[in-house]
């Protein structure tokens, strides 16, 4: 039975069971048919026998005595003896199937009612008639025609069946040869269920190839963000462990001071860059999680933060933003993508940057140091994390090198 595991030959099997019916059906319609035919000529034949013989008595007084060609008998009831059961019967047509016996009862036309004599029209079926002669070669012939028919069906149901399975076949290559490295495929070229089938598993491919590169990008963000601070802290372990070397207090207590202070900022950044894993953990924020903020006042506050690393102090800032831009929004989420954005800006800026502010987007604009790209890991690193987190909010963003001198990022925010 394995092979009802198998859906081409289940579909093989069921056409096979049923042309099998569908032939034997046709040879019991068939056979019954015949019979029915047959018995409906007899019963004409009698009755243009009966209408002959009617004429002849009425012409000549005188009674055909019968049809030996085709068997027929004819009785009186004044002179031949005729059986019980036949005399029983009203003036009609019957048929007898165990005496195998065709009957025409009547009553010959007669000027006294007592003087009516009853006809009988007997035709004897098995010996005047080819196909009750013959029943069991007509059987055995309708049997032959059943196999043939049911042969030519379960022939006919392997190749449709093989044809319907093809495009099943066809997908479970296409499933079973998915390399999860490389799970891009093209759908079958088909307008049925098939092809629709076939486009339904790609969307879901194409899902899960997302899903693995979202994954490698987490890693790589991971591995990235959280290497700078933990550097800082292994630096200003190794600086704490100097200070024990020095002989100065004074000194000592300043250097302490310094590498606590440093990691400090470091832990706060890893706290910053987990917080900011688990927002892009989240498919969407609900309304509970969001609250009303000032875009101007948050943008004010981390242009202070990084303007104040020395590093950073040369560089130029315009800003042209509203008095007050309120925004409902998760606000840690709107904190991670301004202060990535600001961060690239005065990371990779040759000397200015510009926030503008209109309506509902805030466009952020800063020439680009070439050298910093060129010797920098990665560029912008953390702009896929703003535009994650932007799709999460329902934003737009666009990030835009224009010239190769100037980089422009355009939000467009839900208000």
């Amino acid at each position: 039975m394995r092979l009802l595991n198998y859906f081409q030959y289940r579909i093989a099997i069921i056409f096979g069971i049923f042309g099998i019916l569908l032939s034997s059906l046709f040879g019991f319609s068939l056979f019954v048919s015949i019979h029915k035919t047959d018995d409906e000529l007899r019963r004409q034949l009698l009755t243009q026998f009966q209408t002959k013989a009617i004429e002849h008595y009425q012409n000549t007084d005188a009674l055909l005595s019968g049809d030996s060609v085709f068997e027929i008998t004819v009785l009186r009831s004044d002179r031949d003896a005729v059986d019980d059961y036949l005399t029983e019967l009203t003036a009609g047509y019957y048929e007898f199937t165990e005496q195998a016996v065709h009957v025409i009862k009547g009553v010959l036309p007669s000027q006294s009612i007592e003087q009516s004599v009853n006809y009988y029209l007997i035709h004897h079926s098995d010996n005047s008639h080819a196909i009750n002669k013959n029943v069991d070669q007509i059987l055995f012939t309708i049997v032959l025609i059943v196999l043939f028919v049911s042969v030519v069906g379960i022939s006919i149901g392997l190749l449709l069946s093989r044809q319907i399975a093809r495009p099943v076949q066809a997908l479970q290559q296409q499933i079973r040869s998915t390399d999860p490295t490389d799970i891009a495929h093209a759908p079958l070229e088909r307008t049925d269920e098939f092809g629709e089938l076939s486009q339904a598993y790609n969307e879901t491919l194409e899902r899960i190839r997302q899903a693995f590169e979202r994954e490698k990008r987490f890693s790589s963000y991971a591995s990235h963000e959280l290497r700078t601070p933990v550097a800082i802290i292994k630096s200003s372990l190794n600086l704490w462990q100097t200070c024990n070397q020095i002989d100065d207090p004074v000194l000592a207590d300043q250097k302490k001071n310094r590498a606590f202070q440093r990691i400090a900022v470091a832990s706060d950044q890893m706290e910053a860059v987990i917080q900011t894993f688990l927002l892009l953990s989240k498919r969407s924020f609900s309304d509970q999680e969001s609250e009303l903020i000032d875009l101007r006042k948050v943008i004010t506050e981390l242009l202070d933060k990084f303007q104040s690393v020395e590093s950073y102090q040369h560089i130029k800032v315009e800003t042209q933003m509203d008095s007050a831009v309120p925004l409902q929004v998760n606000r840690l989420a709107a904190n991670v993508i301004f202060s990535t954005l600001l961060r690239n800006s005065f990371e990779y800026c040759a000397g200015n940057i510009s926030i503008r502010s209109c309506e509902n987007r805030l466009i952020l604009s800063n020439n680009i140091d070439q050298l910093k790209i060129d010797q920098a890991e990665h560029f912008g690193f953390g702009l896929e994390i703003v535009r994650q987190l932007c799709d999460q909010l329902g934003w737009r963003v666009s990030m835009e090198l224009k010239d190769s001198l100037l980089y422009v990022v355009e939000i467009i925010y839900r208000k």
